[in-house]
């Protein structure tokens, strides 16, 4: 059965290997057109949620790599998606965070998430 890799025109492993990484060094200097940037709040505010998903899994579900678990999403496996959702669940119900206030308190503790559309941005 003939692939892409057995043409009898294919260049040499080591021409082919060098061709490739030259490539991907031009690939590097084209960013993709359909990624948004994304604002540096909100970067802070997924690096924040980040961290507090570490915690979670660390200290409270107690688990070894809480990387782990985003791995197993992508393959598609469903007992870890427990894991995300009682933290969503348990993220809405006790975060907090320090924001600034107007008033006689300038930093004060509020909940994390105060939306609807927070809570999808996780």
């Amino acid at each position: 059965m003939a692939t892409l890799w057995s043409r009898k025109d294919l260049p040499s492993t080591d021409d082919l290997t060098a061709q490739i990484f030259e490539d991907m060094r031009d690939l590097s200097f084209d960013p993709l057109n359909d990624c948004p940037e994304v604002v540096e709040k909100t970067k802070r505010e997924r690096e924040r949620v980040f961290q507090a998903w570490n915690r979670f899994a660390l200290e409270l579900l107690r688990l070894q790599d809480p990387d782990e678990v985003w791995i197993d999403l992508c393959k598609g496996c469903k007992k870890v998606e427990d894991h995300v959702r009682v933290f969503i669940m348990y993220y809405v119900r006790y975060g907090e965070v320090r924001r600034l206030f107007l008033g006689p308190e300038d930093m004060k503790w509020s909940e994390s998430s105060n939306s609807s559309v927070s809570v999808l941005g996780l």
